[in-house]
């Protein structure tokens, strides 16, 4: 379990978030909405600009400081499943140690 946690937290923080470039090309259907004074690009509906990250996402959900990256479009579902995993991990250890006392505390009374 350990090990696929690690797999998910690596490539989530390793993976392109959804950047927004510079003369990248826009679905002609897509409004542009503003341009970005600090990146200089045409914006799009849903693309924020990270003053941490100083660069421009589609659909930027927030910035992690724990992964050091921001979580947009193309990262949202890695970071819900690392998140996921993370809790899972730590309710299985919790409940191993819960029954790790409980049989300990058993041991006890019928021994002592």
């Amino acid at each position: 379990i350990a090990a696929v946690l690690f797999w998910i937290l690596l490539t989530t923080t390793l993976s392109n978030p959804g950047i927004a470039f510079r003369g990248q090309a826009i679905d002609p259907s897509t409004p542009v909405t503003s341009e970005c004074r600090f990146c200089e690009i045409q914006r799009v509906k849903g693309t924020c600009h990270c003053s941490i990250c100083n660069v421009c996402y589609r659909d930027l959900d927030h910035h992690c400081p724990w992964m050091g990256k921001c979580i947009a479009e193309k990262n949202l579902v890695l970071f819900y499943i690392s998140v996921g995993s993370f809790f899972f991990s730590c309710s299985r250890i919790l409940w191993y140690c819960h029954s790790d006392y409980t049989i300990r505390s058993h041991q006890r009374i019928t021994v002592g």
